[in-house]
Protein backbone atom coordinates (compact mmCIF):
# COMPACT_ATOMS: atom_id res chain seq x y z
CA UNK A 1 0.00 0.00 0.00
CA UNK A 2 1.36 3.45 -0.95
CA UNK A 3 -0.13 5.80 1.62
CA UNK A 4 0.80 9.50 1.50
CA UNK A 5 1.98 11.36 4.58
CA UNK A 6 1.11 15.04 4.84
CA UNK A 7 3.04 17.05 7.42
CA UNK A 8 1.02 19.57 9.40
CA UNK A 9 2.21 23.06 10.42
CA UNK A 10 2.28 22.12 14.10
CA UNK A 11 4.77 19.29 13.49
CA UNK A 12 2.22 16.50 13.33
CA UNK A 13 1.30 14.48 10.29
CA UNK A 14 -1.72 12.97 8.56
CA UNK A 15 -1.74 9.66 6.74
CA UNK A 16 -3.85 9.74 3.59
CA UNK A 17 -4.66 6.26 2.28
CA UNK A 18 -3.89 5.58 -1.38
CA UNK A 19 -7.58 5.09 -2.18
CA UNK A 20 -8.27 8.73 -1.26
CA UNK A 21 -5.44 10.04 -3.47
CA UNK A 22 -6.95 8.91 -6.77
CA UNK A 23 -7.41 11.87 -9.12
CA UNK A 24 -10.90 13.25 -9.44
CA UNK A 25 -12.46 14.04 -12.78
CA UNK A 26 -14.43 17.27 -13.10
CA UNK A 27 -16.18 16.72 -16.40
CA UNK A 28 -19.51 17.84 -14.95
CA UNK A 29 -17.96 21.07 -13.67
CA UNK A 30 -16.41 22.03 -16.99
CA UNK A 31 -17.74 25.30 -18.37
CA UNK A 32 -18.64 25.13 -22.02
CA UNK A 33 -17.90 28.05 -24.31
CA UNK A 34 -21.57 28.12 -25.29
CA UNK A 35 -22.53 28.68 -21.64
CA UNK A 36 -20.12 31.59 -21.38
CA UNK A 37 -21.38 33.08 -24.66
CA UNK A 38 -25.03 32.65 -23.62
CA UNK A 39 -24.32 34.38 -20.33
CA UNK A 40 -22.48 37.22 -22.05
CA UNK A 41 -25.20 37.70 -24.66
CA UNK A 42 -27.86 37.68 -21.93
CA UNK A 43 -26.01 40.42 -20.03
CA UNK A 44 -25.52 42.46 -23.21
CA UNK A 45 -29.21 42.10 -24.06
CA UNK A 46 -30.26 43.20 -20.57
CA UNK A 47 -27.92 46.20 -20.73
CA UNK A 48 -29.14 47.26 -24.17
CA UNK A 49 -32.81 46.90 -23.19
CA UNK A 50 -32.18 49.03 -20.10
CA UNK A 51 -30.58 51.69 -22.27
CA UNK A 52 -33.53 51.58 -24.69
CA UNK A 53 -35.91 52.09 -21.76
CA UNK A 54 -33.83 55.07 -20.61
CA UNK A 55 -33.95 56.59 -24.11
CA UNK A 56 -37.74 56.16 -24.35
CA UNK A 57 -38.22 57.77 -20.92
CA UNK A 58 -36.02 60.66 -22.04
CA UNK A 59 -38.16 60.98 -25.19
CA UNK A 60 -41.27 61.19 -23.01
CA UNK A 61 -39.61 63.89 -20.88
CA UNK A 62 -38.78 65.88 -24.01
CA UNK A 63 -42.50 65.83 -24.82
CA UNK A 64 -43.28 67.14 -21.33
CA UNK A 65 -44.24 63.90 -19.59
CA UNK A 66 -42.55 63.06 -16.30
CA UNK A 67 -43.47 60.37 -13.81
CA UNK A 68 -43.07 60.04 -10.04
CA UNK A 69 -42.71 56.27 -10.08
CA UNK A 70 -42.59 53.21 -12.32
CA UNK A 71 -46.34 52.55 -11.84
CA UNK A 72 -47.25 55.95 -13.33
CA UNK A 73 -44.90 55.33 -16.26
CA UNK A 74 -46.33 51.86 -16.99
CA UNK A 75 -49.92 53.14 -16.70
CA UNK A 76 -49.17 56.01 -19.11
CA UNK A 77 -47.55 53.69 -21.64
CA UNK A 78 -50.38 51.15 -21.45
CA UNK A 79 -53.10 53.77 -22.05
CA UNK A 80 -51.53 56.43 -24.26
CA UNK A 81 -48.58 54.90 -26.10
CA UNK A 82 -48.14 52.41 -28.89
CA UNK A 83 -45.39 51.27 -31.19
CA UNK A 84 -45.29 50.21 -34.80
CA UNK A 85 -42.64 47.77 -35.97
CA UNK A 86 -41.64 48.11 -39.61
CA UNK A 87 -39.76 44.81 -39.93
CA UNK A 88 -38.82 45.45 -43.56
CA UNK A 89 -36.87 48.59 -42.59
CA UNK A 90 -36.00 47.26 -39.11
CA UNK A 91 -37.47 50.35 -37.47
CA UNK A 92 -39.81 50.80 -34.55
CA UNK A 93 -41.69 54.06 -34.16
CA UNK A 94 -43.08 54.92 -30.72
CA UNK A 95 -46.20 57.08 -30.42
CA UNK A 96 -47.96 59.15 -27.76
CA UNK A 97 -51.64 59.64 -28.61
CA UNK A 98 -50.89 58.62 -32.23
CA UNK A 99 -48.12 61.22 -32.55
CA UNK A 100 -44.60 59.82 -33.15
CA UNK A 101 -41.99 60.82 -30.56
CA UNK A 102 -39.19 58.24 -30.82
CA UNK A 103 -37.63 56.19 -33.62
CA UNK A 104 -35.49 53.11 -33.10
CA UNK A 105 -33.58 51.84 -36.12
CA UNK A 106 -32.81 48.38 -34.75
CA UNK A 107 -30.19 47.04 -37.06
CA UNK A 108 -28.68 45.02 -34.21
CA UNK A 109 -25.04 44.08 -34.56
CA UNK A 110 -23.08 41.86 -32.22
CA UNK A 111 -19.37 41.45 -32.71
CA UNK A 112 -18.80 38.05 -31.15
CA UNK A 113 -15.06 38.43 -31.57
CA UNK A 114 -13.89 38.44 -27.99
CA UNK A 115 -11.14 40.72 -26.76
CA UNK A 116 -9.35 39.28 -23.77
CA UNK A 117 -7.31 41.78 -21.78
CA UNK A 118 -5.97 40.21 -18.60
CA UNK A 119 -9.03 39.07 -16.66
CA UNK A 120 -11.51 41.10 -18.72
CA UNK A 121 -13.30 39.75 -21.78
CA UNK A 122 -15.08 42.20 -24.07
CA UNK A 123 -17.84 41.49 -26.58
CA UNK A 124 -19.23 44.46 -28.51
CA UNK A 125 -22.86 45.00 -29.49
CA UNK A 126 -24.87 47.76 -31.12
CA UNK A 127 -28.60 48.04 -30.62
CA UNK A 128 -29.04 50.31 -33.62
CA UNK A 129 -29.68 54.05 -33.79
CA UNK A 130 -32.18 56.22 -31.98
CA UNK A 131 -33.84 59.52 -32.84
CA UNK A 132 -36.10 61.79 -30.82
CA UNK A 133 -38.91 63.05 -33.06
CA UNK A 134 -40.57 66.48 -32.85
Amino acid sequence: MNDTIRHDKDGGFTVIPEKVMKPLKFKEAAIKNTDIMYSAISRISYNLNSRLETFVIEGLKRKGFEFNNKYELVNFIEHRCKREDNTHLKQITYFIDNEPFFLHDYNIKMDLTTIIDGQNTTIKASYGNFAYLK
